[in-house]
């Protein structure tokens, strides 16, 4: 009689070939929620009978307010270069959704929204471009300190200057006067 030794080792080598030829499928993940719970602890914070919790979370708004830099950055990127339609669709739908502060993309949105592989990016696009309105002589100012922020991300001052273009001779005196 084999002893409990083999018994065991010879169920585990039966496991090993049952598991080599049929492995288990993977188990699929429910897709993420769109709406992160932070944020809609962010909005409940804002309406709070707390006047201790609503100062929080005006506080939080003006932090994610001043990362804006950044998030326009983020989704440049993620407009140009993601291999992944939908992340790229997504990146539009985002920045038509920001306003008047995503105008400085609107020349990439627009190239985007004519050349992109994708026909769901560029219709993307397209409705991020009505939302935003072509860049206009309101807008010099956030253009500018774009252009001129040193330290900001090459594509987004090259964006800017683009978007100054497209206001034309009214943004000529502003780009001299950068440039003295």
């Amino acid at each position: 009689m084999p002893g409990l030794g083999a018994l065991i080792n010879a169920q585990a080598l039966v496991m090993a070939i049952i598991l080599t030829c049929f492995p288990p499928k993977p188990v699929e993940q429910p897709p993420a929620k769109a709406n992160f719970p932070a944020i809609a602890d962010l909005q409940a914070g804002l309406s709070s009978t707390d006047p201790i919790t609503r100062s929080k979370a005006v506080t939080a708004v003006g932090e994610l307010a001043g990362s804006l830099e950044s998030s326009r950055v983020d989704l440049l990127k993620a407009l140009e270069d993601d291999h992944d339609e939908t992340v790229r669709a997504d990146a539009a739908q985002v920045l038509g959704q920001l306003g008047s502060p995503a105008r400085v993309t609107f020349p990439i949105l627009l190239h985007v929204a004519e050349t992109d592989r994708s026909e769901k990016v560029r219709k993307q696009a397209d409705r991020a471009l009505k939302k935003l309105k072509a860049p206009n002589r309101d807008d010099l100012a956030e253009f500018l300190v774009v252009l001129n922020s040193k330290g900001s991300y090459a594509g987004m001052r090259s964006t800017a200057a683009l978007a100054l273009g497209r206001i034309g001779p009214e943004a000529r005196d502003a780009v001299f006067d950068l440039s003295k």
